[in-house]
């Protein structure tokens, strides 16, 4: 029987194995393959520290934040370049590269982040001839003939260049290609363009592979095989037709995340890093399935929806804690199943496993749910929040609306849990009143988790916006250009190879100032050293005691009588007019009352409204019960913190 060695490449994070290659080794060791994963990767990014630590002092001078500030993300980080330097400073190496290196580095430097971050990476680009020596001498000590590369986002380069070493010095070596690069029109122009890859599967790899292994071995033709590409006898490319879904998700094993541990104990920085691991629940995307986000180019193996049983999730994750206790994981799922809120997050909670968990969910989750997450040991999650204009949402098919994102901030703060979003605008029929609603919710919620980003909208393969450009109101869409410096390949190929692309409007918005200012707001709360924060506390009396540290509002402490608090409590969900003004009149407000009460909370910035609508801002303490039925009678006794603010007050 063969073995079969996996290789994963810069620029995969250090903290994170490869699910995929995990999941492969697991399938293939139960068939009796010797299997095994080369994480490349490690040893790139230990050759990098110690080159860094080697250099001295007075050049150091040349990086940004020396040696321990900016370093740090070749060291720690997951690294995807949207600019493709990742995959720059290795074709940049490659003797047959005659592009413009000038011209290239002019082109990263455009943003500043990316000119501060310029001397690093050549500096990164210089140990690129010893790691790919390195790597040899350790492929050479495996002694393997069969040889299996991932390849997502800037993997690609460095897998090409290692790939060719081995056919080139082991002779009768066998290389298969695979992962997100691979996919769809990008998988058939790396095999057409790259003759060091001998097989490469198209789809999902869990029946491709065993089957691939199983006729090579038996020496037998793998027409058979669904979702592969190879060459025949005469050099002519083959197909065996497109790649099956794997349906039956309950059948595959646990991920065998063995070789990472065992190499991560060779890395003389161990001690930063904090591994993080992902298991999955599910493919496709229940949401996608109905509608499609515009701007996602996920799941190009298609958007049916499969899933694990409660049962299944909960062995594998009892399992994991044992065999790897102490780490952090994520769930791979495009979005957490709904149902798995009423049972599989409720059994893990019950067993107090001690895991931290993190779930990528629909941001119009309940109260209920978050807090259902929280107590399960979620720790973070990624809502999938880009923006807050209903407008624009509704362009991009998100089927949520601003003020639910601003809710789901809110709530996730309150349970402790940290929200990852991003803001992304450059959506055809943008106005400035889009950019204006999103600069005010964000003076709002500085007090909540910042955007990683606020970014321009990649147009990417296999998402709406690219199947559909010109009816979405995009027009000249073509490949990136940082491209055309990575790749030695005529522009019809590029076209079939990228992954990102370039793009004019059809109707170029007129949005300049509103987009410099909602930028220069972000940079703003990132560069405040203290953002700030929002402290409510109960009194005594049934009223209330709001303390606003926000950096851009200043320091405020605003008191509340009981029936004011009441209606703020009230607003901690998203309430129309309507019902606001209800519970006023049974107080004994007038409308107009009410709505002027309303209109001195958004003045604060303690409330943000759409159109009709009104959500608080104010994370509240968990004992306090929001729901009308219950607030007839505040009981919250006052701790002594809050004794003394009420006499204070």
């Amino acid at each position: 029987m063969s073995k079969i060695l996996f290789i994963n490449m810069p620029w995969s994070s250090v903290c994170i194995p490869s699910l995929g290659l995990a999941l492969l080794s697991s399938i293939l060791k139960q068939r009796g393959v010797e299997a095994s994963t080369y994480y490349a990767n490690l040893d790139f990014s230990q050759l990098l520290y110690e080159h860094f630590e080697s250099l001295p002092e007075n050049q150091l001078s040349r990086f940004d934040d020396g040696l321990v500030g900016r370093t740090r993300q070749f060291l720690t980080q997951e690294y995807y370049s949207r600019d493709l330097v990742d995959d720059y400073i290795f074709s940049s190496c490659a003797e047959e590269h005659h592009k413009d290196d000038d011209a290239f580095w002019d082109l990263f430097g455009e943003s500043q982040e990316n000119r501060k971050a310029t001397p690093l990476w050549k500096e990164a680009r210089n140990i690129i001839p010893a790691f790919l020596d390195a790597c040899m001498r350790e492929i050479k000590r495996r002694d393997c003939k069969i040889f299996g590369f991932t390849s997502m986002f800037g993997q690609n380069i460095a897998s090409l260049m290692l790939a060719e070493r081995i056919k080139a010095e082991i002779p009768g070596s066998i290389v298969l290609f695979g992962g997100a690069n691979c996919q769809g029109d990008m998988g058939g122009a790396l095999f057409r363009n790259y003759s060091q890859i001998d097989f490469l599967v198209t789809g999902e790899a869990e029946n491709v592979v065993p089957e691939l292994i199983g006729a090579l071995d038996n020496g037998l033709s793998p027409a058979h095989i669904r979702g592969l590409l190879w060459r025949n006898d005469e050099d002519a490319i083959q197909s065996g037709g497109d790649a099956l879904p794997f349906s039956d998700l309950d059948s595959l094993p646990l991920p065998d995340y063995t070789s990472y541990f065992e190499a991560l104990d060779g890395v003389s920085y161990r001690s930063d890093i904090q591994p993080t691991v992902f298991l999955e629940q599910s493919r496709g995307c229940w949401w996608g399935q109905k509608h499609h986000c515009t701007f996602c180019g996920l799941n190009s193996y298609g958007m049916v929806y499969r899933k694990k049983s409660d049962d299944r999730c909960l062995e594998e994750l009892r399992q994991f804690c044992t065999k790897y206790p102490s780490t952090t994981v994520h769930y791979a799922d495009n979005i957490l199943d709904m149902q798995k809120f009423d049972g599989f997050l409720k059994q893990v909670r019950d067993e107090d496993l001690g895991v931290s968990l993190f779930f990528e969910i629909k941001s119009n989750v309940s109260k209920d749910k978050l807090k259902a997450l929280s107590d399960a040991g979620t720790y973070s999650v990624q809502p999938g929040i880009e923006n807050f204009s209903d407008k624009v949402l509704k362009e991009m098919r998100k089927g949520v609306r601003g003020l639910q994102n601003v809710q789901c901030l809110k709530w996730c703060r309150q349970y402790d849990i940290e929200a990852t979003w991003n803001l992304l605008y450059g959506f055809p029929g943008e106005t400035k009143d889009d950019f204006v609603t999103n600069l005010e919710i964000m003076k709002s919620i500085t007090h909540l988790d910042r955007p990683q980003c606020v970014d321009k909208i990649i147009m990417q393969r296999f998402s709406p916006n690219y199947d559909q450009a010109l009816a979405l109101g995009f027009m000249n869409v073509r490949p990136q250009l940082a491209y055309e410096y990575v790749y030695d390949l005529p522009n019809e190929e590029l076209a079939e190879i990228c992954y990102a692309f370039d793009f004019d409007y059809a109707k170029p918005p007129d949005v300049s100032k509103e987009l410099d200012d909602l930028i220069g707001f972000d940079q703003m709360w990132a560069d405040s050293s203290d953002p700030g924060t929002i402290a409510y506390m109960q009194l005594n009396d049934g009223g209330a005691l709001v303390v606003d540290t926000r950096f851009n509002v200043g320091r405020n402490i605003a008191k509340f009588s009981a029936p004011e608090n009441r209606l703020l409590r009230y607003l901690d969900k998203i309430r129309p007019r309507k019902a606001l003004v209800k519970l006023g009149e049974e107080e004994g407000w007038t409308a107009a009352e009410v709505s002027t009460f309303i209109e001195s909370l958004r003045q604060q910035r303690f409330v943000v409204s759409e159109g009709e609508r009104f959500l608080s801002v104010i994370p509240l303490p968990d004992e306090v019960d929001v729901d009308l039925v219950e607030m007839t009678a505040p009981s919250l006794k006052a701790d002594p913190a809050t004794a003394v603010l009420s006499r204070e007050a």
